[in-house]
């Protein structure tokens, strides 16, 4: 969608804006309406970045909605790209297969629960590097995901 535009509006819909929308996904898409037209993908993130893991029976009526829509407001599906982030990791990626099949193209993210932090102080404890890197977790989430395709 949108392979013209070199400029991607990402609206990032995390727990509190479902929670402004009183946990309906219904209400939800017509909260998002207001983007049609401007935005180019909607990113569905309930973890918001603290690591809470995925909860995938919260998340597919709500990526089901996005995608199909509700009786007020037209799916998203075919008007930008949507994806799910947050609290992923090599077995959580798994339980996305039945969204992958109904939605193909649907797409992921994976970040924290993927990688090693390591962590070097100094002699009084104090940290002076951190270095992140991909970790054999990574090579497993690339591995399950890639299997459900």
């Amino acid at each position: 969608f949108h392979a013209q535009r070199k400029l991607r509006i990402v609206i990032q819909v995390n727990r509190s804006m479902l929670d402004d929308c009183g946990g309906d996904p219904a209400s939800l898409c017509q909260a998002l309406e207001r983007y049609d037209g401007v935005m180019t993908d909607i990113l569905l993130d309930m973890s918001g970045g603290c690591g809470e893991p995925f909860n995938f029976k919260h998340v597919a009526p709500i990526i089901q909605k996005l995608y199909l829509g509700t009786d007020d407001v037209a799916g998203f599906g075919n008007r930008c790209n949507i994806g799910v982030a947050g609290g992923i990791d090599h077995g959580k990626v798994v339980e996305l297969k039945s969204l992958f099949q109904l939605f193909p193209n649907l797409s992921t993210d994976a970040e924290g629960r993927i990688r090693d932090v390591l962590i070097d102080k100094d002699e009084d404890g104090k940290v002076v590097k951190k270095t992140e890197r991909l970790s054999e977790l990574a090579r497993y989430y690339l591995r399950n995901a890639f299997g459900i395709l």
